[in-house]
């Protein structure tokens, strides 16, 4: 059933891309060099992100919630959340121990989302449409799936999992996208003029190490001098963040 399955020991981080832009997922994935992708919040025809719970950088985008949802960071989590959050994306609470646990306003229509299995996290895609929840449950139920939501389906469904494409033309736009980087694959190498939700994260590990640079997810000229003195105290003459400098970091 599932069409990507991973350790959740895997994930090195989970990011959320806005996409005000109206960016191609393929052009986000090979900008932001992210190693899995998958549309994010339902948006309306303003191009705004509505419904789902959605906060970036602590700001809250949504004010309307969909109930529970899963965390942005290293590792995703399935329970109800309040309050504030840093990152963080809702979805349609789907399938919870054996139950379903739907909206009944949820409309029919093809279905993704992921999911807990014992220690590995799965993305799911049913094409039909519509796709009954039944089907949804007794599907989980067979494979053994522990939790499950659902994010933004029918024509806005698209993602890819290395092998793992969706059908649907990657040049349909959305209003925000789920990043994915694994501890399997390499980060990018990233240099000056590089901007977005991987360069935020590293300017956050740069802080980390002492750094005071602002947080803007922009590599200009503050981030190039702080990421050529760390390399520098690792003894390395680079100006930019390669694989080893992100090790070094702590990616």
């Amino acid at each position: 059933m599932p069409n990507f399955t991973t350790p959740l020991s895997n994930i090195r981080q989970v990011m959320i891309y806005p996409n005000p832009s109206a960016k191609t997922m393929a052009t986000i994935q090979s900008e932001q060099g992210a190693h899995g992708i998958c549309n994010g919040t339902l948006f309306n025809s303003s191009f705004q992100p509505i419904g789902n719970a959605l906060w970036i950088d602590g700001v809250k985008k949504v004010a309307v919630t969909y109930f529970d949802g899963y965390e942005i960071g290293s590792t995703l989590t399935f329970q109800s959340h309040t309050g504030s959050h840093t990152d963080y994306i809702g979805g349609f609470s789907t399938f919870n121990n054996g139950n379903m646990d739907t909206n009944p306003n949820v409309n029919a229509g093809p279905r993704m989302g992921f999911g807990i299995k014992g220690s590995n996290m799965f993305f799911y895609h049913w094409t039909a449409n519509p796709t009954s929840f039944t089907t949804v449950k007794s599907d989980l139920t067979s494979f053994g799936a522990q939790t499950a939501i659902m994010l933004d389906g029918g024509n806005s469904i698209q993602y890819n999992f290395g092998s793992r494409l969706s059908p649907k033309s990657s040049a349909t736009v959305v209003a925000n996208f789920v990043l994915f980087y694994f501890k399997d694959q390499a980060m990018p190498v990233r240099s000056q003029g590089s901007s977005g939700p991987v360069i935020s994260y590293m300017q956050k590990l740069l802080r980390n190490h002492g750094f005071t640079i602002t947080v803007d997810g922009v590599f200009g000229t503050a981030t190039t001098s702080a990421i050529t003195a760390f390399n520098a105290e690792n003894g390395r003459s680079l100006s930019s963040c390669d694989a080893t400098t992100w090790q070094q970091l702590g990616a």
